[in-house]
């Protein structure tokens, strides 16, 4: 008995103790469990045990044989489990079966015969199984059903881990893990959701498989993606990516699968089997499914295994699919590399794969010649196909295999050797062959083979990496490129380095570095119409297989002018000095407005209610005495005077009418910069203070057939498309052309109507509008006024305020009196005419629908 025990004052509470959890500094429970312990058995540890458990330690003390079940209660609080222990020994738990019901466990210094993650006959959300020490002979991350159409499910992950464990072998060559549940009863349901699997640092024998164990009629143990990882490892045993089906119509699919092995050793049994890496499942004697819907992908690296197998395994008459296969082996010992599927039976049926791909990286020892099977392997008469493309990749590396069959693509980073024999995937297809990196020069081998009747048209080559045959053996296919020639044309004023032309070995890489002429810049360099990436003037052309026409652009600089006085700066590009100008000599002109002078007035009247400080300039530009406006957008920085806030700052350009357009201006250190293409009056203007920047919106408008569209806001012109502060009321005036006439307004879809002189008024509201003025041919003379067969009726401007838009001011016109009243005896009648006569709809308030 427990010192802590001993301490009770009350021998009804020592007699109730006996079978007491006794809690721990981390709020969970450690019990004794056997001999000697807290309780007997397990089963009454758990029957012990309160509602708010926590983590929970069981340590037996002696073997308690292997009778029944024993299922982790779900109702109790635990939140994870231990099964250790007490002396170090390795005993059995006293069940043949052990249900962790979704609670996390980790199994430390015991002995299971079947442990499932999941529930007995019930589905849980999760699973997850942490191997430290011990002897488990089937571990099941699922659940386990044993009734007829019972169902065990994991909704979520299961999550099982082996981290430098030291396990210890249950039976012979009879030890499994299983990613998903196991079910020997028919019409069950077994499936996870997801699987993840992860060994590292351990040393033991089994056989490992991503999804579920399904062995009777209609069972399903279905899985989505299963992801294995193993590092460090030694094995003996087999890696499936999927599960196993051996009953009538059982199905075992996973959705994808993923192995991924790393500085790992798989020995064979006795010397004699396993070490085999599979992507796909298992199916054997049974016309049930393991297919993998999706992709089985392996990625092997610095190991040493059997075989790896893309695809499934089937035996004796079954067949089995993968959407897709992968194989990926980066410095590896093997002895068989199949990216298929594998077969074993009587030619009844068949494994398929949608595609097959295998990358083979810094080389791959094969004991004994080995071979590559690119489609599938069949041993007996059944058939492995790969219904796609079969792709054979070689990077790092020259390999070296005594068999090749089945590639349809090859892909070369690396000289390829067969010495025994070679089959093709199609005898009246040859497989096509590109090359891969920089490293191959002229006459290098690509593929050798030391077999008899080597075929020459066992291989194409792409076009830019043609080959030479030589009959052998060794066949060889050799390649067989000339020097490639680079040429070059130039635009503009510079030149490259080297200079044009060059003869370079094929795949060779060349570095060009431009010299643009003083006053001019590098714009563009093409290769084959195709730009090219250019850095600090130097552009490089990689892997050249092909001759190559470069097509090198120098432009002008652009023309960077300063005032010396006022430190306003100019930077015009080319395109935009003016027509047929010299840049030497254009120069910028910069006077401050005088503020004794009629200009200054004209600037302050315009601005005097925007601004709280302003400075502005008379900007001109020059070519020799004449001045001259740009042929283009140009940018203009301004200083900006200390004590101007940066955030309130606006550009005006004052037309000596005293007409003011707005620029947007941006800040670059200490200058206001903006675009123009005409220079006057500019000023730069910090915005008032009490006055914060006004939303903004637009209108547009433009000129249309038969006449023009002008607007102004204020004394100022408006341009189309121009931001303006919402409220702004902008006048638009019509002017026809020759021989037309004005019709009428329209604000974007609507006709509106006119001041009495035939202007317009519309306010800038919250969202974009557009103006339009229609123009009609002008009557002759002697005929009748011209009409516009699309005008629509229009609201007059009436008593409300002239030529002002109803719709897009919010104004309303009031309508005549007459007008007025027909309205209303109107919508009576409507309303009447509505309740009597079947058919008429009112509408909603609303409006329609």
């Amino acid at each position: 008995m427990k010192k802590r025990f001993c301490a009770w004052a009350l021998s009804l509470l020592l007699a109730v103790s006996l079978f007491t959890p006794v809690p721990t500094a981390q709020e969970g429970v450690v019990l004794r469990v056997g001999p000697g312990g807290d309780c007997a058995t397990a089963q009454q540890a758990l029957d012990s045990l309160g509602a708010d458990t926590g983590a929970l330690t069981l340590l037996f003390t002696a073997d308690l044989g292997e009778q029944g079940a024993l299922e982790l209660p779900p109702d109790k609080g635990i939140t994870t489990v231990t099964l250790g222990s007490d002396d170090g020994g390795l005993y059995t738990v006293g069940a043949y079966e052990v249900y962790a019901s979704g609670i996390p466990l980790t199994v430390d210094g015991v002995k299971i015969n079947y442990l499932y993650g999941g529930g007995h006959n019930q589905t849980v959300p999760s699973t997850s199984i942490t191997v430290r020490s011990g002897s488990v002979r089937w571990l099941l991350g699922g659940g386990g059903a044993d009734v007829a159409g019972g169902v065990a499910q994991v909704t979520g992950q299961v999550s099982i881990r082996f981290e430098n464990a030291d396990v210890a072998p249950y039976s012979n060559n009879d030890d499994y893990l299983w990613g998903g549940g196991g079910t020997s009863t028919a019409g069950t349901d077994v499936s996870v959701g997801s699987v993840s699997i992860s060994i590292s640092g351990t040393t033991m024998q089994r056989e490992i498989m991503g999804g579920s164990y399904v062995s009777a009629r209609d069972a399903v143990g279905n899985t989505g993606h299963v992801d294995i990882a193993i590092s460090d490892c030694t094995i003996e045993g087999d890696v499936y990516g999927g599960g196993e089906s051996s009953g009538t119509s059982a199905t075992s699919t996973s959705q994808s699968t993923r192995i991924a092995i790393q500085n790992s050793t798989f020995p064979l049994y006795d010397g004699t089997y396993g070490g085999n890496i599979l992507g796909g499942g298992f199916i054997m004697n049974t016309d049930g499914c393991v297919d993998v819907l999706g992709s089985a992908v392996l990625d092997i690296k610095n190991s040493t295994i059997t075989a790896a197998i893309g695809g499934p395994l089937a035996f004796s008459s079954k067949t089995a699919r993968a959407g897709s296969t992968s194989v990926t082996l980066t410095g590896c010992t093997v002895r068989e590399l199949v990216c298929g599927g594998s077969y074993s039976g009587d030619g009844v049926a068949a494994v398929y794969s949608g595609s097959s791909a295998v990358h083979i990286i810094d080389g791959i020892t094969f004991p004994g010649g080995g071979a590559i099977y690119t489609q599938g392997y069949v041993e007996e008469d059944g058939t492995a196909t790969v219904e796609g493309a079969s792709t054979l990749t070689i990077t790092g590396s020259p390999v070296t295999v005594g068999e090749l069959s089945g590639p349809t693509d090859l892909a070369l980073g690396a000289p390829l050797a067969v010495t025994g024999q070679y089959i093709p995937a199609d005898p009246d297809r040859p497989a096509a062959v590109s090359l891969l990196g920089t490293g191959w020069r002229h006459q290098d081998a690509l593929i050798s083979y030391q077999g008899q009747d080597a075929d020459a048209n066992w291989f194409t080559f792409a076009d830019d990496s043609p080959a030479a045959f030589q009959p052998g053996p060794p066949a060889v296919w050799s390649l067989n490129t000339p020097d490639i020639r680079v040429t070059a044309q130039i635009q503009g004023q510079g030149s490259i380095d080297p200079s044009d032309p060059q003869t370079v070995p094929w795949n060779s890489t060349v570095t060009f570095t431009a010299h643009p002429a003083a006053g001019w810049q590098l714009d563009s360099v093409t290769a084959g119409g195709q730009p090219v990436e250019v850095a600090q003037n130097s552009f490089s052309l990689p892997s050249l297989r092909a001759d190559v026409a470069l097509n090198i652009t120098f432009r002008p600089l652009p023309v960077q002018l300063q005032d010396p006085d006022t430190q306003v700066q100019l930077v015009c590009p080319p395109e935009s000095l003016p027509a047929g100008a010299d840049p030497a000599q254009i120069h910028l002109q910069v006077e401050p407005v005088d503020r004794q002078s009629d200009d200054w007035n004209t600037v302050h009247t315009a601005l005097a209610d925007r601004a709280d400080q302003l400075v502005a300039f008379d900007i001109g530009l020059y070519l020799q005495d004449t001045k001259v406006q740009p042929g283009g957008k140009v940018q203009v920085s301004i200083p900006i005077p200390a004590g101007f806030d940066r955030s309130r700052l606006l550009i005006y350009r004052v037309e000596p009418t005293g007409d003011l357009v707005q620029y947007p201006v941006t800040v670059s250190g200490d200058l206001a910069q903006f675009e123009t293409d005409h220079f006057s009056y500019y000023v730069l203007i910090q915005q008032a203070a009490q006055s914060p920047l006004p939303a903004e919106s637009t209108l547009y408008f433009a000129d249309a057939a038969g006449g023009r569209v002008l607007a102004r806001a204020g004394s100022a012109q408006v341009r189309s498309g121009q931001p303006l502060p919402v409220g702004t009321a902008v006048q638009f005036t019509a002017v026809p052309a020759s021989g037309y006439q004005f019709s009428r307004w329209q604000v974007d879809d609507r006709t509106v109507a006119a001041g009495a002189d035939g202007t317009l008024t519309v306010t800038v509201t919250d969202g974009a509008q557009t103006v339009t003025a229609v123009f009609v041919p002008a009557p002759t003379g002697g005929s009748e006024e011209p009409t516009d067969p699309n005008a629509p009726t229009t609201v007059p401007a009436g008593s409300g305020a002239p030529g002002t838009a109803p719709v897009p001011t919010g104004d309303h016109t009031a309508l005549p009196a007459a007008a007025a009243l027909a309205l209303v005896l109107g919508l009576v009648l409507g309303l009447a005419l509505a309740a009597a006569v079947p058919g008429i709809c009112r509408r909603r308030a609303g409006g329609p629908h």
